[in-house]
């Protein structure tokens, strides 16, 4: 682990931040991605749509076609197309949802979820007055609370404290109550950000990834030493680069392809991935709680099970006691796994007209916008890029992730807010 002051960002310097941006940097290296060529992309718009959605839509629901149909319900989520096919088989599909398998219907519910419309509310709200299940019931809950329109959230509280009586003891529902008590309410404030910038987390490099409640709005990521300073680019200034936290369906947290929790990740280096729609510029790894043992979390040796307790010793005192700060921890002990920081190959087409345009959400990860050549699919820009050299050029290949969500103002964090934030950081510090 490094723990020497940070520097100045030489990596943004040296990699010619401005000229990268415009992509004329003249890096020998040449990064490339054949799908993101134009005639790929639409090739690929047009045999998903014909073959893995509307296809399946059309045909029976069986056994042998639950495969194809879960697909199907990803691809709409993926490509945000609808039909009336697609309409038809979500009707057919929550009129059998009793029928179905766990991973079927947690499929569906994600597909209706990332509608965000009012069309399914009844059948939804008759799964929810059915299932056991604790991570169904949490969807269906959430989906049928959802909006002025929803059913009340107090009155779905009072189901889930019936239907689960030890619900304090499940993660996803305890976190579930959470949202349930706090619906409608104003956000409440989140604790002195200084108090979480200035703590030493183990006296470990840090990224904090600063977002808002309604994740369509892109946060941005920066960089803290061990020794408490944060990264500067070349003339001085914040380094900072956007960063989307939302994933498709835009579920909370806590549930499985959710939007990516806020709370602590351990940061455990870098890797490559052939993944096609994370592409080839390379990834930070970052795991939750109970996705590693605790001594692989912290960096230490460290035995026995994960106790919240070791997860609260990593937080300033004056954030032990807000609940959202943990939705790591609990997303972890609730069995999500593989959230990363990566780069994106999708086409931002699927999302025109949306807030984070012409970023593109993910399953859970944490997204940096990038930009290829519609003519030979090679990388012009890279935010993604631009993160890995900054921790890559101070030698930081371990350390942590804190996802905070500031407040609920509808608009991207600014690189003039990132600035103000760590200027009354590095004031309290002096």
């Amino acid at each position: 682990m490094n723990n020497r002051p940070l520097s100045l960002v030489p990596a943004v310097g040296a990699l010619c931040l401005g000229s990268l941006l415009l992509g004329s940097c003249g890096d020998a290296r040449r990064t490339v991605a054949p799908r993101t060529i134009a005639k790929a992309r639409a090739e690929f718009l047009e045999e998903t749509i014909r073959e893995t959605i509307e296809r399946p839509l059309a045909g029976p629901l069986t056994d042998s076609t639950e495969g194809a149909w879960e697909r199907a319900f990803w691809a709409m989520g993926l490509t945000r197309y609808r039909s009336e096919t697609t309409d038809r088989g979500l009707a057919t599909a929550l009129a059998r949802f009793a029928d179905r398998s766990v991973s079927f219907r947690r499929s569906l519910l994600e597909a209706v979820y990332g509608l965000n419309d009012d069309t399914y509310r009844p059948e939804l709200w008759r799964v929810l007055g059915e299932t056991r299940e604790p991570k169904i019931f949490a969807m269906a809950a959430l989906a049928v609370t959802r909006g002025t329109a929803g059913q009340s959230p107090e009155a779905v509280r009072a189901l889930l404290h019936d239907r689960f009586p030890d619900w304090q003891s499940h993660p996803v529902l305890l976190m579930l109550d959470e949202d349930l008590a706090g619906a409608g309410a104003p956000v409440p404030a989140t604790p002195p950000l200084v108090d979480l910038f200035r703590h030493s987390l183990e006296e470990s490099p840090v990224l904090f990834s600063l977002q808002r409640k309604d994740r369509r709005y892109e946060g941005r990521v920066i960089l803290r030493g061990a020794d408490g300073q944060f990264a500067r680019n070349a003339d001085g200034s914040v380094f900072s680069v956007r960063q989307l936290a939302l994933s498709a369906p835009g579920l909370p947290g806590y549930l499985t392809n959710g939007n990516t929790p806020e709370g602590i990740f351990s940061f455990q280096g870098f890797e490559e991935t052939d993944n096609e729609f994370i592409g080839p510029t390379e990834t930070i790894q970052l795991v939750l709680p109970y996705e590693t043992p605790p001594g692989v979390f912290l960096h230490e040796a460290t035995a026995g099970p994960w106790t919240v307790q070791m997860y609260a010793a990593l937080l300033p005192s004056s954030w032990r006691s807000y609940i959202r700060i943990y939705e790591a921890y609990y997303a972890g002990a609730a069995g999500r796994t593989e959230i990363i920081a990566h780069g994106t190959t999708i086409n931002p087409v699927y999302y025109q007209g949306e807030p984070f345009y012409p970023n593109t959400p993910s399953l859970g990860c944490l997204t940096a916008g990038e930009t290829w050549s519609d003519f030979d699919g090679e990388r012009l820009t890279s935010d993604q890029q631009l993160l890995v050299d900054a921790l890559r050029n101070n030698s930081f290949t371990d350390g942590y992730c804190v996802v905070v969500n500031l407040d609920d103002r509808r608009e991207r964090v600014s690189q003039e807010e990132v600035r103000a934030l760590v200027d009354a950081a590095e004031r309290a510090l002096r």
